[in-house]
């Protein structure tokens, strides 16, 4: 991802902090709309867990290094599909919910191209936790 799409995902995300703030209570509020079960799931997460794990999605986007066999990802994906039971179909609605988000902060000023690299890079990332020797729903 580095190089190929970066600049558009960074530049819509200091967009949308410009105009919304902070967006972990909405990114949030669209996920538990989308995913119920991950609602009861995470009933124990504040708004600070919330941001952390935020801030865990986002490093993805920046580093695919973490993306590699057996690296941070691999290791999220088994804590939480095997620790948690958190299922795929969390995973994506969580990213439908982070790019409705940020589109909607960003308002107008969204492009074509902005769609593109979000679309690519949450692709990069869903295919990996599809892909998860521990996924048993998809």
């Amino acid at each position: 991802m580095p190089g190929d799409g970066l600049v558009e995902i960074e530049n819509t995300l200091e967009i949308c902090a410009e105009n919304i703030g902070d967006i972990v209570p909405e990114v949030y509020e669209r996920f538990f709309a989308l995913s119920p079960e991950a609602k009861v799931l995470m009933g124990h997460a504040d708004e600070f867990m919330c941001g952390r794990m935020l801030n865990e999605v986002l490093t993805l986007f920046l580093n695919q290094e973490h993306l590699a066999p057996g690296a941070y990802l691999d290791w999220e994906l088994d804590n939480h599909l095997l620790a948690y039971q958190a299922t795929s179909k969390m995973y994506d609605a969580f990213f439908q919910a982070l790019i409705e988000t940020v589109r909607g902060g960003v308002g107008d000023a969204w492009t074509q191209a902005d769609e593109l690299a979000w679309n690519n890079a949450v692709s990069l990332i869903l295919n990996h936790v599809h892909a998860h020797p521990a996924v048993k729903d998809t």
